[in-house]
Order: C-alpha cells, then structure tokens, then sequence
C-alpha cells in the first residue's frame, strides 16, 4: 500500500513538473476565474433585480388597496370581511393578503395565505408614505427611508414567498382614537426562482465545459510551441565535432528563442574556429 501511494506521488510530481501540464492548469485556471467571478457578479446582479422588481411589485398592490379602501372607507369592518380579502388578491394569482391587528393577530387572511407570523417583516411601513405610482426609483428611496422594505420566506414545500407588511391607521372608539391594523401582502416568487436557480445551472455547465475547453486549448498551444522547439533540438542534434558547419535556422524559430539561437550559433561559430586552428596546429606538428 505504502509503495502504491509512493509510485501515485511520483506520477504526481511528474506531472507538476510538467510544462504542458503546468500551462493547461493555468489556461483552465484563469478561465474558471474570469467565468466565475463574470457568473457570480451576474447572478447577484440578477438576485438584487428580482428582489427589487417583486418590491416594486408588491408596493405597487398595496398603493391599489390603499385607494380601494379610501373609496370604501376604511374600517375594521371592511377589512376583515370575506370578500374584500378575497378580492384583493384577485388582481394577481400569486398574490395573498391577510389582515391582522397591532398585535399582530390575524384577523382575517386569505385563502392562499400562508406565511407564519414569526416570518413576516419585523418593521411595518406606512401605507401613507406608499405613493400612488411605484416605480423603482421610489422603492429605492423607500429603502432609503425605513430599510428593508419586504422579507423573503421557503414554505415546506419549497415554495419561495416574498412579505410587504403596512401600517394603516383606523378611527375607531367612542374619541375617534386611531386604531392601527396591519396588511400583509406576499408574493409567490418560485417562478423567478426557478428561472434562477436554471441561470445557475447553465452557468455551472458553462464553467465547466470552458474549463476543459481552456485546458485542451492550453494543451495545443504548448504543443504548437514545443513542436518549433523540437526543430531546434533536430537541428542541435545533427551538430557534432565532424559537422560543425550546421547551424540553427532564424527564419523558422520564435522570437522568444531568438536570442537563444543566435547565442548558439555564435557559440558554434566559436567552436568551429578553435576546431579550425587546433586542426591546423596538428598539421604543423605533423
């Protein structure tokens, strides 16, 4: 076993040293780095839209039951009766509303209502400060003004909701105190998150697929260098002490190895003089 593990480090370490090796990793390196940090700067990009789309979203709905209950005239009696519930979530299948009081009882929901209280929005935004066209201009200066606007909730089931809590204030009691009620309005987010969530997954299968991409590409362009650099060592091979007129041709070689080429045929250059003159003084000796 030990000598197993002894002949995989080996291999290892060959590879590491590698220059093939060593350059396929860092063409698939670099790709996996500019990819992902590309797909992760798209992706929270894309999560901060939504996020902020079904804000608008959301805003805009209660702005429309806000002015529902001024024409109606608001009261605990309107609000928590059956049909206005029910027909306020009608505008839009995916949207539920509840009605609870301060103490954050429900009084009267929905029948496709089904976030927890402990789930809803800590703080509850003024309906009055809600204006009467929401765009995403005014979201952001209402995030601005009281933070957070919406909170985000995963049913059992997956389902994926997002909460709008709002303050509206009531006259009630013999003094006309106000009575605040809360209205709470989710939304049914799993199709944006399903289009998410198949985002990532492609971006996944991308990243992988221009990983291996980019290492059998780093695999061709080492071999397309190596295989000039094997001309110079053919030519360097033919060399020897009875053909020291060959040299290295510049026309074919790199401009990186340029250098290099020219000192080794100035090196020959050399080489083939001494050979010349060592020749000549044995002749004389002779």
């Amino acid at each position: 076993m030990t000598g197993r593990l002894e002949g995989l480090l080996q291999r290892l370490s060959g590879r590491r040293k590698s220059l093939t090796w060593q350059i396929s990793f860092l063409f698939a390196l670099i790709s996996f780095l500019v990819i992902g940090a590309m797909g992760f700067s798209i992706d929270r990009m894309l999560a901060s839209e939504l996020l902020e789309a079904n804000d608008v979203l959301l805003l805009g709905n209660m702005s429309l039951l806000r002015n529902r209950l001024a024409r109606l005239g608001p009261s605990e009696t309107v609000l928590t009766s059956p049909r206005f519930v029910e027909e306020a979530a009608m505008g839009y299948r995916k949207l539920a509303v509840a009605v609870l009081d301060e103490d954050r009882r429900i009084l009267r929901a929905s029948s496709e209502f089904n976030i927890p209280v402990s789930a809803l929005p800590e703080k509850a935004i003024p309906i009055e400060a809600i204006p009467d066209r929401v765009d995403t201009a005014s979201e952001r200066e209402l995030r601005a003004r009281f933070g957070g606007l919406s909170r985000q909730w995963t049913a059992p089931d997956g389902r994926w909701y997002q909460v709008l809590l709002a303050r509206l204030p009531l006259a009630s009691g013999a003094n006309d105190q106000p009575s605040p009620v809360l209205i709470a309005l989710s939304y049914d987010r799993s199709l944006p998150r399903e289009l998410l969530a198949r985002y990532r997954k492609g971006l996944l299968e991308t990243l992988v697929a221009s990983v291996l991409f980019a290492a059998a590409l780093g695999i061709w362009a080492v071999r397309m260098v190596l295989k000039r650099a094997r001309r110079i060592a053919t030519t360097a091979g033919r060399i020897s002490a009875h053909a020291l007129n060959e040299r290295l041709s510049l026309d074919d070689t790199p401009e990186e190895f340029l250098e290099s080429t020219l000192a080794f045929n100035h090196m020959l250059d050399r080489l083939q003089d001494s050979f010349k003159r060592l020749s000549e003084f044995s002749s004389d000796l002779a």
